[in-house]
């Protein structure tokens, strides 16, 4: 039950590890290291076997092991802590309680929902998903545990929705928000404006160059900065975000969110959005498609030629979003 800003579960969802680290009155719930603390651990084990196992590893081998104070966000579940409830749980599975819980304390600990959107109202189709996302999330959850404090925060309060509101710039986020970015591809966007797949090179070079990435990076960085010195402090961002989730409208998805989020979520209302947007504009279906080939498009490759800096982003966001995607 991460808080903003506590640093183990930084160090945590970045991967950083380093000695066998366990915490105090916890036994051996919560371990972790780094692949050469676990290798000589095992070299240990195998060098001085015994056959005794009664023992906690930790008791045995000292040495490897840093004994670290307990995690105020931590929250064990246990047979003496889940039997302290007054509801049965007997027909339910414990996943579905820990669920409810943690997307409570996501709404406690986020009560904002930020959808990044700079480009005009027109455009709003770009932001659909988002918003539909945003709007399954920011509910309270319902069934027969919502409301019940974790094991460990008995005055753990009572959840409220959390608001979701648009933003041009991520200069203008409100404190502990979650952002959700969704990131067009500049061939998408000018389709939609032109209603064509067919791209005039005289139409782009008269469009304001890496539109997205000015008006998404305003307030950040001075007025003259370009769009590749953008793209790379964007970039910067995007890989050390924690509190949002970054990604592409042509491939959008929700395979990552319960590492971004540290819940699942139910209906996927989104998904619906989904449909009717291929239903309603079968010319953005065509341009997703283009953008997605992996054959040359002379269309397309006019378009990133004059929004390098918004390309290069769009390229980056794509690859982020995929990797975390295939490491789940």
């Amino acid at each position: 039950m991460p808080n903003p800003g506590d640093a183990t579960f930084t160090k945590l969802r970045q991967c950083s590890y380093g000695v066998l680290t366990i915490y105090e009155s916890m036994e051996e719930y919560v371990c972790h290291g780094n692949k050469a603390a676990y290798e000589a651990l095992v070299q240990e084990l195998v060098d001085n076997f015994s056959g005794h196992t009664a023992s906690h590893l930790h008791e045995r081998f000292p040495s490897h092991f840093n004994v670290a104070a307990a995690p105020n966000s931590f929250s064990t579940y246990n047979n003496i802590d889940v039997s302290k409830y007054s509801h049965d749980l007997t027909p339910f599975p414990l996943s579905t309680l820990i669920n409810t819980q943690l997307h409570e304390h996501f709404l406690r600990t986020h009560n904002r929902l930020a959808i990044v959107h700079p480009i005009e109202p027109q455009s709003a189709i770009f932001r659909t998903k988002s918003e539909a996302l945003a709007q399954e999330i920011a509910q309270c959850p319902t069934g027969p545990f919502a409301g019940i404090c974790p094991p460990g925060s008995p005055q753990c309060g009572h959840c409220k929705p959390a608001t979701v509101g648009n933003y041009r710039s991520l200069a203008n986020l409100p404190k502990n928000c979650f952002v959700f970015t969704t990131l067009p591809h500049p061939y998408s966007v000018i389709v939609e404006k032109q209603r064509s797949l067919s791209v005039d090179p005289r139409t782009v070079r008269e469009a304001k160059r890496d539109e997205w990435v000015e008006l998404v990076s305003d307030g950040l960085l001075e007025r003259r900065a370009g769009g590749y010195q953008r793209a790379q402090v964007l970039k910067g961002i995007v890989s050390s975000t924690h509190n949002g989730v970054w990604q592409i409208w042509e491939e959008f998805s929700t395979a990552s969110l319960p590492w971004n989020l540290g819940f699942e979520i139910g209906n996927h209302k989104w998904s619906e959005v989904e449909d009717k947007t291929r239903a309603m504009d079968e010319l953005l279906a065509a341009a997703q498609q283009q953008v997605l080939s992996h054959a040359s498009d002379k269309a397309r490759d006019i378009v990133e030629l004059w929004h390098l800096g918004w390309t290069e982003l769009w390229y980056f966001v794509r690859a982020a979003q995929r990797g975390a995607e295939n490491s789940i």
